[in-house]
């Protein structure tokens, strides 16, 4: 963006006012570019989650949310409740060829879950349970979304 400007009032109003409505659209843009990505985890979270669910209770819990912040902000954010929990993180330590402790999940140790194996006093390394496997649905969808920033972001911002 370029303003030319004269020294005088009218032509500094003027540059003032250009600067204003430049910060308007880039307000608008990125709140724009912040829903279409929480949109695009979204879709791609609950394409995942059909797969993996027979009662759609699970799918139902998935939700996005746009929230309108204070001046400068725009928030969008995809929520998943109910048992979709263990589809995310899983359980057992079969299914996923672990350990007992292993995390498969890269978040499990941030979010405090337990280790494969370790969750109902260790049941869930006995031989032969098998629990469910960690699909990382919104992990997943989080990467996903993160490469499809930046074009994205080249068609918003253009």
């Amino acid at each position: 963006m370029t303003i030319d400007i004269e020294l005088s009032e009218e032509s500094i109003d003027n540059a003032i006012q250009q600067v204003k409505d430049y910060e308007e659209k880039l307000r608008a843009k990125t709140g724009e570019l912040v829903k279409e990505t929480a949109q695009n985890v979204e879709e791609y979270a609950a394409y995942v989650l059909a797969q993996h669910i027979d009662t759609g209770e699970t799918l139902a819990s998935l939700k996005k949310k746009d929230y309108k912040g204070g001046k400068n902000t725009a928030t969008s954010v995809v929520e998943v409740g109910g048992a979709a929990v263990w589809l995310e993180f899983g359980t057992g330590v079969v299914t996923n060829n672990a350990y007992v402790g292993a995390y498969v999940h890269p978040r499990a140790g941030y979010a405090h879950m337990c280790g494969l194996g370790t969750y109902g006093e260790g049941h869930g390394a006995e031989p032969n349970y098998h629990g469910i496997v960690a699909t990382l649905f919104m992990w997943n969808s989080a990467q996903a979304a993160r490469r499809d920033v930046p074009n994205l972001a080249r068609r918003i911002f253009r």
